[in-house]
């Protein structure tokens, strides 16, 4: 659609084809620029999408918000920090050690690469993969529907899991599960205090 006012230099486009792109100033409120995904070579607009992810960097400074999870994590770097705005079908891999923090909201897959060191929370996906060498702390109301551990260390406090898979190392203090924990899967519990006796020296009674 393209609005005009005779007499006057004001247009707002908020649809249509063009040979050309599209000024910024001649958008409609709430769209922008874009190529006609259905027409290549020629130019459209697209309305603004709401921000799914907000970055900060190790230093807790603001990167500011983020179309995709994927350029939130990029912005973030290493030690960084991406939040969750909103639910949406992404689907991201870290290389790199960062906190995500989903705040409730869902994304699609998240992949973690080998050697990064990952935590999150508060995250509801459909599949979160580790990879080999990689570690993954979860903690929080995750809800996830396949947690896969391909030969990484993946340590659950807290969270919802209906299906943990995978040949990894799983240390496992809380949580639901839909499958089952095995003995090894769970974590151990560090024991404190001073030795008091032994087979060998506790007297019979």
């Amino acid at each position: 659609m393209v609005a005009a006012t005779t007499g006057s230099t004001t247009v707002a486009i908020s649809g249509g084809s063009f040979k050309h792109e599209v000024p910024k100033v001649q958008c409609a409120d709430g769209y922008v620029p874009c190529a006609d995904a259905k027409n290549p070579g020629r130019f459209s607009v697209e309305p603004i999408s709401e921000p799914v992810a907000r970055a900060e960097d190790a230093l807790g400074v603001d990167k500011g918000t983020f179309s995709t999870v994927q350029d939130a994590i990029n912005a973030a770097g290493l030690g960084g920090k991406v939040t969750l705005l909103r639910d949406n079908g992404d689907y991201a891999t870290v290389s790199r050690s960062i906190v995500i923090d989903g705040a409730g909201c869902r994304m699609k897959n998240l992949t973690v690469m080998s050697i990064a060191g990952v935590k999150i929370m508060n995250l509801r996906a459909d599949t979160v993969t580790v990879s080999a060498n990689a570690k993954a702390e979860l903690s929080g109301e995750n809800v996830f529907t396949e947690l896969v551990n391909n030969g990484a260390l993946c340590e659950i406090i807290d969270g919802r899991y209906l299906s943990h898979t995978g040949s990894g190392t799983y240390a496992i203090s809380g949580g639901v599960f839909g499958n089952e924990v095995t003995q090894d899967e769970c974590a151990l519990v560090p024991v404190t205090g001073k030795l008091t006796g032994t087979a060998a020296n506790i007297p019979p009674r």
